[in-house]
């Protein structure tokens, strides 16, 4: 039999304990204030819902309402409908504080912490509101970073700058080309300028493609404006620009940088992943053959258990014969096109694992690739991943990013010089280093 969700994570609701760790709200106990913590200087509020197996439509009644509260500061809060979320296209903001895979495993929330809440003594409130009488539900797992960062920011160049969220206007924020955008499905590094994300950071796990039953099945949507970053950010980003796209006779797809692939467990996953700020001009055959055959090398790893932590950006600007941006549309353009796109990735032994279980015999892989043509495959040519793939040191000195900062030095350095070789059919037949 199929696997459940919470076995891919291994959790056995067999478990006399299975309840245990999480916070249990109902009609006779309606709130729970957590203790008193210092508010990191980053990072989004993070908390999982879980609603008991079984439970139907009629049960899922009222909200859950969140209040972060410091002294002599506004409450900050943040409501979840106890509704199912709807999945379309035109309703992803609401989605984002309905239930979807809550009612299968525990889903995760999230939402941006007020800038005057930093380094101050807060606490976090939930409260169960209007339930009905048979309404329960978990509450676990709350932390101010994204699971999605476990390895950290990217700081880059000498300053070490790292992204940061800030709710102002594109015109007046200081992380206007470095803003950081926390999803639960993976987490961005914004340019309001380029129009594009600088990268994109998600965990990979079986978890993830595990799809909640859902009438119809997963549907990709793709391609559409995101209204939930500060005014100004994407203006102009609209999905007529990548409709049948050319620049000069080179087309181009919505290059996603989070994969479609890689969040197939519920339709607002899927939605997420369809939003522009996590799109990039990617000429077609790049995109369609060789990145396609890196989240082969992807799949290929987390079929076999593995857990990868997986960074994807772009690195420069394509330019016109007079060296100013190439961009999109091909007149009037908005949205600037990469010149080049990489990914890197750390392999984990199994799901869970964090910073202490990294040791020299983990490794990283890095793969940069020019946003082109490479092959034709009218004349036979394939795709060959040893043409593209580097150590993430190489990556780290092309981009200036320094990627998975909060494993120790020492074995950083180790992982990040070991390179994969594969065999003609892009199968991973050596590590060395």
């Amino acid at each position: 039999p199929r696997s459940s969700y919470l076995e891919l994570i291994g959790v056995d609701r067999n478990d006399p304990n299975y309840y245990n760790y999480a916070t249990k709200l109902d009609k006779n106990f309606l709130k729970i204030t957590k203790d008193p913590f210092v508010v990191p200087d980053w990072g989004a509020l993070n908390f999982n819902l879980h609603v008991p197996p079984g439970t139907n439509d009629a049960n899922l009644q009222g909200s859950v309402k969140v209040t972060i509260q410091s002294e002599d500061i506004p409450d900050h809060t943040f409501t979840v409908n106890l509704s199912r979320a709807e999945g379309k296209t035109g309703t992803y903001e609401s989605d984002t504080r309905r239930l979807d895979y809550a009612t299968v495993g525990f889903e995760t929330f999230t939402t941006n912490i007020p800038d005057a809440f930093r380094g101050q003594v807060a606490t976090v409130t939930f409260e169960l509101e209007n339930p009905s009488d048979e309404t329960t539900i978990y509450v676990d797992d709350i932390k101010a970073k994204s699971v999605h960062l476990k390895f950290g920011n990217n700081p880059k160049g000498e300053a070490k700058e790292e992204a940061r969220y800030e709710d102002k206007p594109y015109s007046d924020n200081k992380f206007a080309e470095n803003l950081l955008v926390e999803r639960p499905q993976y987490t961005l590094s914004y340019n309001g300028t380029t129009k594009t994300a600088n990268w994109a950071s998600w965990q990979m796990n079986k978890s993830w493609n595990f799809a909640v039953p859902t009438k119809g099945g997963i549907q990709r949507s793709d391609g559409y404006q995101d209204n939930t970053l500060p005014q100004g950010f994407t203006s102009g980003v609209a999905p007529s620009i990548y409709k049948n796209a050319q620049v000069d006779g080179v087309k181009y797809d919505l290059g996603h940088l989070t994969p479609h692939r890689e969040r197939q467990r519920t339709q607002k996953d899927a939605t997420a992943v369809g939003l522009l700020s996590n799109i990039v001009p990617q000429q077609s055959f790049n995109n369609q053959r060789e990145w396609a055959r890196i989240e082969n090398y992807t799949k290929r790893l987390v079929d076999g258990g593995k857990e990868v932590y997986i960074i994807a950006g772009t690195h420069e600007i394509k330019k016109d014969a007079e060296g100013n941006n190439l961009k999109l549309p091909e007149t009037n353009g908005v949205v600037d096109i990469p010149a080049n796109l990489w990914k890197v990735m750390l392999v984990l032994d199994s799901p869970g694992q964090g910073v202490a279980d990294v040791t020299t015999n983990n490794y990283a892989v890095g793969f940069y690739l020019e946003n082109r043509q490479y092959t034709q495959p009218n004349k036979g040519q394939k795709v060959k991943l040893n043409d593209h793939v580097k150590t993430v040191n190489e990556i780290e000195a092309l981009t200036g990013y320094d990627f998975f900062s909060n494993i120790p030095s020492d074995i950083q350095e180790t992982i990040e010089n070991k390179i994969v070789k594969f065999d003609d059919k892009n199968k991973p037949i050596e590590i060395i280093g």
